[in-house]
C-alpha cells in the first residue's frame, strides 16, 4: 500500500551516502547517523497508530461487503 506521506521501510542507501560503511553497533554511530536514524524511527511511530487505523477501516469495509446478496431481502418493506 502505497501513501504519500507514509514509509514503511527503511531506504538506507538513499538515506545515507555510505550505508555499506554503517557499523551494526549503534554505540559506533556517528552523532549524525544517530539523529538521522532517530528522526526515522520517530516518524514510524508516529505513522503506525494511523496505520492501525487504516488496516481496521479495510477490515470492517471488507467485512460490510462480504454481506450475503440476499442479506436484505427480509426488510418488510416494498421498496
Amino acid at each position: 500500500m502505497s501513501m504519500p506521506g507514509f514509509q514503511t521501510t527503511m531506504l538506507l542507501p538513499s538515506m545515507i551516502s555510505n550505508a555499506k560503511n554503517v557499523p551494526g553497533n549503534p554505540v559506533a554511530w556517528s552523532d549524525e547517523l544517530r539523529l538521522r536514524i532517530e528522526c526515522q524511527v520517530a516518524r514510524w511511530k508516529q505513522q503506525s497508530e494511523v496505520m492501525e487505523k487504516v488496516r481496521a477501516l479495510l477490515e470492517t469495509s471488507c467485512e460490510a461487503m462480504a454481506a450475503p446478496e440476499d442479506g436484505f431481502d427480509e426488510l418488510g418493506s416494498d421498496f
